[in-house]
């Protein structure tokens, strides 16, 4: 009787975890930066790319994202699941920067073709106190549920595209996202509560 040889599975290659990888960059070790390079470059480009509409600026600040992550390392707290978030958040922000600093640029050049009024002292006072306050409000989420945020409402992804980028289920993201909103309303409706 004639025996089938049993096939030999190949042995998977231990792939390090982001935690043992982010040790290892915060060590000044280049293969393991290379490595979480390889391993989240995509989202970034892709978060960066969502923001600027233009290739180029996204790769800038693709690298810009990922220079800041081999300088603050060390000071990272290499936790399961949390430096995608991390990367993605420099991203949108190094990205949201550009793009004021891109404006700006525009504005004041065409200030020097227009006459117009000024804008309102009082009304640039108010709008940065917001952008504060929407910044702080965010700080009170958790990693996970502020870099779902973000990536919805800032990066504008849909939900699919996030758990794409975050390479996470789709449920948990509107999972994420539900709490997070949830967690946003209480706060606004207390301050408003104190207000008045």
């Amino acid at each position: 009787m004639h025996r089938e040889r049993a096939e030999v599975q190949p042995r998977p290659i231990d792939v390090p975890l982001d935690e043992t990888l982010l040790r290892r960059v915060a060590q000044r070790d280049e293969t393991a930066f290379h490595l979480i390079y390889r391993r989240h470059a995509t989202a970034v480009m892709a978060v960066a790319y969502r923001i600027l509409g233009d290739r180029e600026t996204a790769a800038e600040t693709t690298q810009i994202t990922f220079l800041r992550l081999w300088h603050r390392a060390s000071t990272l707290e290499p936790r399961e699941g949390r430096l995608r978030p991390w990367l993605l958040s420099v991203a949108r922000n190094a990205a949201i920067d550009h793009e004021r600093h891109r404006r700006r640029g525009i504005a004041a050049f065409g200030a020097l073709f227009t006459s117009l009024p000024e804008a309102d002292p009082a009304e640039t006072v108010i709008a940065r106190a917001r952008a504060r306050e929407t910044d702080d409000l965010l700080a009170t989420l958790s990693p996970e549920q502020r870099a779902v945020v973000e990536l919805a409402y800032f990066g504008e992804l849909t939900q699919t595209e996030i758990a794409a980028t975050l390479g996470v289920p789709l449920g948990t993201v509107k999972s994420r996202l539900r709490l997070g909103l949830g967690h946003l309303r209480t706060l606004l409706l207390a301050a408003k509560r104190e207000l008045g």
